[in-house]
Order: structure tokens, then sequence, then C-alpha cells
């Protein structure tokens, strides 16, 4: 069930929240046991900030942004190095290098993303990052928004497919 899964992830989940997954780069893939879990609340924006392990000369990270069927959106998507300097970051011109996986489908590209998830497993992943020499972690911060309401979901569909909404 949702509590019990809310339980062993570290605390218990409200109906106006779910659970964001950063899975952080790792030699055999992405696992559980390299990732990190942060509660989102719906209908709100949220600043999410991690450092990152990294200990390859590139990397990938991915995110799951939601563990429920909505809508999402993700802006300010930014990774620095240990002392601040940007190393990529989420622009009109880089947007098709985010791709969407999982449960998750892309409805708009920009600086702003939509993804509508149908699921409970919507992914993205960052394009490849070059590492800066000898780093041992980079900082992962972004916005996130998750709205589960069935308006605004049919709203941005009918809008995506040109559509009238009823």
């Amino acid at each position: 069930s949702r509590l019990v899964e809310a339980v062993h992830n570290g605390g218990v989940l409200t109906p106006w929240e779910c659970s964001l997954q950063v899975f952080f780069p790792h030699p055999d893939g992405y696992n559980e046991q390299a990732s990190a879990r942060v509660p989102v609340r719906f209908q709100a924006w949220q600043k999410i900030g991690l450092d990152i392990p990294c200990a390859q000369p590139e990397f990938q990270i991915r995110i799951d942004p939601a563990n429920t069927p909505c809508l999402i959106e993700l802006a300010r998507i930014q990774v620095f190095d240990a002392g601040g300097r940007l190393l990529w970051a989420l622009a009109e011109n880089n947007a098709h290098t985010v791709e969407a996986g999982g449960t998750a489908a892309a409805v708009s590209r920009g600086p702003l993303i939509r993804l509508i998830s149908d699921g409970d497993d919507p992914q993205i992943a960052l394009p490849p990052i070059a590492a800066p020499s000898g780093a041992n972690h980079v900082r992962l911060e972004f916005l996130v928004r998750l709205d589960a309401d069935i308006r605004t979901m049919s709203g941005l569909l009918g809008a995506y497919l040109r559509i009238p909404v009823l």
C-alpha cells in the first residue's frame, strides 16, 4: 500500500504529496541504493537541491518526478560543480536533449518542461554531463510542480491535442 511504501521510504505521505526520486550516476546503471527521495507537494512550485555523487568522467542524472499519474512541470534545472560553477542548465536550445521515459510523455519542452504521466514511474534523464576533473560530487537544483487535478490535466491535453474540452 502507499502508506507502507511511504513509511518504508522514511516518512508518511499525505494525499497532497507524492515522492520524487533522483538516481545518481552509477557504473552498473540506476539502482535504489544510489538514489534520494524527496516528498513533493501537489499544486505548488518546490525547489529541489541535492548533492549528487559522481566518480565518472561523464555522468547522466535521472529524475523520477512523481510516483503517481499527474501533470509534471520542471524548470530551472541546473547542475553545478562543487565550487558553484554552472556545468549545465536547461534552456530553450537544449531542452530536446532531456529524455522522457517510463510512464512520462513530454507535452512541451523549453525552459519549462511539461510531462503527463499515466502511471507511477515517470522518468526524465538529463543529457550526459562532463564531470570536472577530480570532482566527487555535483549539485543538482531545479523547480518542480505536480498537479493531479483532472481539470488541469484535461485542459492541458486538450490544448496539446487541439481538441475542445467539455
